[in-house]
């Protein structure tokens, strides 16, 4: 009797994310850097992270509140040797920078916004264990760990569309700014 040959099996999208990692166009989203010797003081007097106990390298979601507590942004900060990365919707990213600014006194803040061009999320375990790199920016968010990067680099992983990155988005990723 022949053998019988072996069938090919593609991993759902679930499984490549839970098993390996996806990577998705991250459309909307603005980068902004804070240098300055006093960064993360000031950021953490306006922020909703603990910026000074963040770890070189690492990242965190974070918010930042109108004086009556009303939700203005939300964001990553992602913590540098010499500044401090803020991946925020490109819709929030100027109204951001004009509350940030306002509130600039005698701090030495510079807040710039850096055009990256084109944006995009890996997410899965193998992303998360290749995320630390000067182009990357680490982040938890989308139901998974990951990075986002920007630039032309390859990525290994299989490409998931714009409709699969917003399930992953409902299902335990970033709230959705909605403008009224």
């Amino acid at each position: 009797m022949p053998p019988t040959p072996a069938v090919a099996v593609k991993a759902s999208r679930s499984d490549e994310l839970r098993l390996g990692g996806v990577v998705a166009e991250l459309r909307h989203w603005a980068l902004l850097d804070l240098t300055g010797r006093h960064r993360e003081r000031f950021l953490a007097s306006q922020a909703t992270s603990d910026v000074a106990s963040l770890a070189v390298g690492a990242s965190q979601p974070s918010a930042l509140l109108d004086r009556s507590g009303r939700l203005r942004a939300f964001f990553f900060v992602h913590k540098r040797e010499e500044s401090l990365a803020l991946l925020i919707p490109e819709e929030l990213a100027e109204s951001c920078i004009e509350a940030l600014e306002s509130h600039l006194i005698a701090d030495d803040v510079v807040i710039d916004r850096r055009e990256v061009g084109r944006m995009r999320l890996a997410l899965g375990p193998a992303p998360a264990a290749v995320a630390a790199g000067s182009d990357r920016f680490p982040v938890e968010g989308w139901g998974s760990r990951g990075f986002v990067t920007w630039g032309d680099d390859d990525l290994p992983w299989s490409e998931i569309e714009p409709d699969d990155l917003e399930t992953l988005r409902v299902l335990g990723g970033p709230p959705s700014w909605l403008s009224l």
